[in-house]
């Protein structure tokens, strides 16, 4: 609230509502990464719908197989089999049409996930330029992670993995010995999947930041590339820059040793477990506990029921580079616009002042500007002047509202710059830094 000519301005702000309140309670604890998960939370009911029903289509080939070897061939009738082949032609038709779709509506979800937040991780990856030193955080990079993550294998995984129950019990319904050996197996697989994870997850985060590093390393040399090859440091900066890349790819290919063993073990126990399931079920058939055609639906139901598990092993790198993307983007909060009134202030007349200034780099003993009060009347031009480092661009800076003073008050009209609407404030200021850049494009567009 800003009280202004006996007037009061409120602006609301609203409040996290309960899907944020648990996205914060697993970690994910601001508001931007909330808001990336929740927006693709609101399409998972019906991804997750198009997934069941792909699922529940499947099961038209095992139990084709079922009535093939039980019915049609102990009956010799044509008749059956021409209308069961129907049916199946039909439900897989309609499968893969779900499937279709599902895939498009992943691949439209990545997209409006991007086109919606990207603009936001520019803003902030700007405003942390602004306010920090360095701009160490790639946020349109790890945005792309996430966006692939969303449309690739991890997400048909994440979608898969409703419907394996629904696969496990039909095996149950039709063998619970068989269904014990497909349970089995998909606790050894999980447990791959949880080692692979354990294994790889802190080495995964270090070669994530080394990776950024890199590309920040990089930046810096492009940026002053003038400057160091004048100064004949380019050379040597350009093979500290190989070294630091280097290293991080020495890392990412130790790492990957664990998923190439995960992946390669998985494969090998799939493949053992559809051998125990015929073996085991020739063994049932031949006490007469089921038929031929249940053992050959019980295998390829269960390849099916274990599929999402053993592909997430091979997706484990997506799940977890999305996770430490989020993460990364979650850190960008930090570096967001102060928050505005959202409503017009009176027409203003232009006067500047200073009431008691000051500002202190963080962590620094002494304060470089301190007490600072003036007043500026319209139409009057003030320079400022004195030697370098006096802090001349500092209170340039805080002028504009770059730069929060630590101490005091920049004023216009009497209202400080943080109550100022932005797009009002801009109308009133203009600013020249000292390294001026241009985008690519036209006059019109700089």
């Amino acid at each position: 609230e800003v009280q202004l000519n006996g007037r009061a301005y409120r602006q609301h702000i609203p409040a996290m509502n309960g899907r944020e309140n648990i996205l914060n309670r697993i970690g994910l604890n601001t508001r931007l990464s909330q808001e990336i998960v929740s927006h693709v939370l609101r399409y998972a009911g019906p991804l997750l719908l198009v997934s069941t029903g792909a699922g529940l289509l499947f099961l038209a080939s095992p139990l084709y197989m079922l009535q093939i070897y039980d019915r049609v061939i102990t009956t010799g009738s044509l008749n059956t089999l021409g209308f069961l082949t129907a049916i199946t032609v039909f439900c897989l038709g309609c499968m893969a049409v779900f499937d279709f779709l599902r895939g498009r509506a992943l691949c439209f979800l990545a997209a409006s996930l991007y086109d919606r937040f990207a603009p936001t991780v520019l803003r902030r990856s700007g405003l942390q330029a602004v306010q920090s030193t360095r701009t160490e955080i790639l946020g349109l990079r790890e945005l792309e992670t996430v966006k692939v993550a969303v449309s690739g294998t991890a997400a048909t995984c994440i979608l898969d993995a409703p419907i394996v129950p629904i696969f496990f019990a039909a095996i149950l319904f039709i063998s619970p010995v068989l269904a014990g050996i497909v349970l089995l197996g998909g606790i050894c697989l999980v447990t791959i999947a949880v080692f692979s994870d354990r294994a790889t997850r802190k080495q995964m985060v270090s070669a994530h930041g080394d990776g950024i590093a890199a590309h920040q390393f990089a930046d810096d040399i492009a940026n002053a590339a003038d400057y160091f090859l004048a100064t004949g440091r380019l050379n040597s900066l350009v093979d500290a820059f190989g070294q630091k890349v280097r290293r991080q790819q020495q890392g990412l290919v130790s790492i990957q040793r664990v998923p190439a063993l995960s992946n390669s073990t998985s494969k090998a126990l799939r493949l053992l477990i559809q051998v125990a399931l015929l073996g085991i079920g020739g063994l049932l058939v031949i006490e007469g506990a089921v038929t031929p055609g249940a053992v050959i639906a019980c295998s390829i139901i269960g390849a099916r029921a274990l599929a999402p598990i053993e592909q997430s092993i091979g997706a484990w790198h997506q799940i977890q580079g999305a996770r430490q993307s989020l993460a990364v983007l979650g850190r960008m909060e930090a570096f967001r616009a102060p928050e505005r009134p959202a409503f017009e202030l009176p027409p203003k007349e232009g006067r500047l002042s200073l009431q008691g200034v000051g500002y202190r780099h963080q962590g620094a003993a002494k304060a470089l500007l301190a007490g600072l009060t003036l007043d500026c009347e319209p139409g009057k031009l003030l320079a400022i002047v004195g030697d370098s480092g006096a802090g001349k661009t500092t209170l340039c800076r805080m002028l504009t509202g770059l730069t929060p003073p630590t101490t005091g008050t920049v004023a216009i009209d009497g209202v400080a710059l943080r109550h100022w609407p932005e797009h009002q404030l801009a109308g009133l200021i203009g600013y020249l830094p000292q390294s001026a850049r241009f985008i690519t494009g036209t006059v019109a567009d700089n």
